[in-house]
């Protein structure tokens, strides 16, 4: 009897054993199955916010605030924010969650080890503490502001490009909640992805400005041609040259109007022009002065450029916006209007040569 006693209590002991062998994997195959879930719905995100990218690289601000969104979510976090650095500031430049907008779009110095951002700027590594409100000694300029928005657990992970940050990605928790490693690994890979976006839409912009100067430069080129031909074609006629030169520069600046003055003693003559914006006829005569744009331009020796259009019936009556330069030695100024008070916009090269018209000038 003693032995069959000891023999159903050794069962007994084996089954709780294996109960609790069982009851640990079933526990580590939730585990491994909630794990494999976060990194597939990481896996989709990220392919949503990649395919935002390359679908509208100049909307950058809108992929910021997807991968914000993305970042709360996945990080389990229930505030976001994404900052930019640029020399010795810093600034909000999305956010997931509330967020005071004092705090979430102020520029600011930039921060220093005392804080959670500042430290993971400085060092270029991920930083997280699990309750920042008492972390005085450590983080006291962290504390104190994450005593006064709420925040408990929080996470800072900076934004490296070649090893250079540019910015920090700053995830909050509003309860004491540590962060686990599948969270941080998240919420790195979109700080990676905050990278590719502003690197992406930097890259995409000096594009467009380098395609925008070669096209200018192309176009000035082509103007050029077009004067020398027109000078070739017809080296006596002044007259047609100068209207050629003042439509290419028109067309060249997307003016409305452009005209060329030229010095008479104390006085400024209209010797040509394109456009049609109403002036002076041809050859009429306006004193040298500074109170006049063009005689601004000759007499400063530099180019001029005004906002908002006088009254009309005074000689730089015209378009709200003038732009006037001097020709070679002052004998000459150039000057292009373009018209921004228009209800219907045309092309702004529509005018003509001038032939007498009346009106003002500049």
């Amino acid at each position: 009897m003693a032995d069959d006693a000891a023999t159903v209590e050794q069962l007994r002991a084996e089954n709780a054993r294996l109960r609790a062998e069982n009851a640990g994997l079933h526990q580590a195959n939730a585990a491994v199955a909630g794990e494999r879930s976060e990194a597939v719905e990481q896996q989709t995100a990220t392919q949503q916010i990649l395919r935002a990218i390359a679908a509208s690289p100049v909307d950058v601000q809108q992929v910021l605030n997807d991968i914000a969104e993305a970042a709360a979510r996945l990080g389990d976090a229930d505030r976001v924010l994404i900052h930019r650095v640029d020399g010795d500031e810093m600034w909000g430049i999305a956010h997931s969650g509330t967020i005071p907008i004092s705090y979430a779009a102020a520029r600011s110095q930039m921060p220093d080890r005392t804080s959670i951002v500042g430290r993971a700027i400085v060092d270029r590594r991920t930083v997280y503490v699990n309750g920042l409100t008492v972390e005085d000694d450590e983080f006291p300029k962290g504390a104190s502001v994450a005593r006064e928005m709420g925040n408990r657990s929080t996470m800072a992970t900076p934004l490296l490009r070649d090893g250079v940050v540019i910015g920090a990605l700053h995830a909050l928790r509003q309860e004491v909640r540590p962060f686990t490693p599948v969270h941080i690994r998240a919420l790195e890979s979109f700080a990676d992805q905050a990278v590719i976006a502003i690197e992406n839409a930097r890259l995409f912009e000096a594009l467009q400005a380098r395609t925008a100067e070669l096209t200018s430069a192309l176009e000035q080129q082509t103007a050029t041609a077009d004067v020398l031909r027109v000078i070739a074609s017809a080296p006596a006629d002044l007259q047609m040259v100068l209207n050629t030169i003042a439509e290419a520069a028109a067309r060249l600046c997307g003016a409305d109007d452009a005209i060329l003055n030229q010095v008479m003693g104390d006085s400024v003559a209209l010797v040509a022009g394109w456009g049609s914006v109403p002036r002076l006829p041809l050859g009429a005569l306006v004193p040298l002065n500074r109170g006049v744009t063009s005689g601004r331009a000759i007499l400063d020796r530099r180019p001029v450029r005004r906002a908002g259009g006088r009254r009309a019936g005074t000689p730089d009556h015209g378009g709200p916006l003038a732009t006037v330069g001097p020709a070679r030695h002052a004998e000459r100024a150039f000057a292009a209007r373009r018209d921004a008070d228009r209800r219907h916009h045309h092309p702004p090269h529509r005018g003509r040569p001038l032939h007498g018209r009346t009106g003002s000038t500049h």
